[in-house]
């Protein structure tokens, strides 16, 4: 088989599964592709309670998780709710607060 010459026309690459989001608006499409795929509850806005806290560690870090599954978004959850029991009113409401994963572990101390 030839090969192909400079000025043909290449086909697109399509990224893999495993490829590296490149911006803000790729992370988006991921995070979106992954709350369909699997049932990631919203964090509810009222309240600083153990259950706010332990959707927003689901949804801020358990979907970087590679291959995640809703197994381990349970489980996720439920160890989350276990360990939260133990935290002080400032930890949850820094944990329900955080917008992203690193400041739950930098800032609230998770």
């Amino acid at each position: 088989m030839p090969a192909p010459s400079p000025s043909a026309p290449r086909k697109p690459i399509i990224p893999s599964a495993t490829a590296t989001p490149s911006n803000e608006k790729d992370c988006a499409k991921v995070k979106e592709t992954i709350s369909q795929c699997y049932s990631i509850k919203e964090a509810p806005v009222v309240g600083n309670n153990c259950e706010a806290a332990c959707h927003n560690y689901n949804n801020r870090c358990l979907v970087h998780v590679p291959n995640a599954t809703q197994e381990l978004f349970d489980q996720g959850f439920e160890s989350c709710m276990s360990v939260c029991a133990g935290w002080d009113e400032t930890k949850v409401e820094c944990m329900v607060n955080a917008k992203d994963c690193p400041s739950m572990t930098e800032v609230c101390g998770l």
